[in-house]
């Protein structure tokens, strides 16, 4: 059996807003919520 390779940290919010920095065309205000998701769940995983 193999072990599972954990999911680093937040590694869904960071992915999302990169992806989105790099669609086209831009959405600003669309990246702006990726990054306050990121921002959030980091903050989070700090405080456990």
């Amino acid at each position: 059996m193999e072990a599972a390779t954990p999911q680093p940290v937040c590694a869904k919010e960071a992915l999302d807003l990169l992806n989105c920095a790099v669609d086209t065309p831009f959405d600003r205000d669309r990246c702006l919520r990726f990054l306050d998701a990121l921002r959030s769940c980091v903050l989070e995983k700090v405080i456990l």
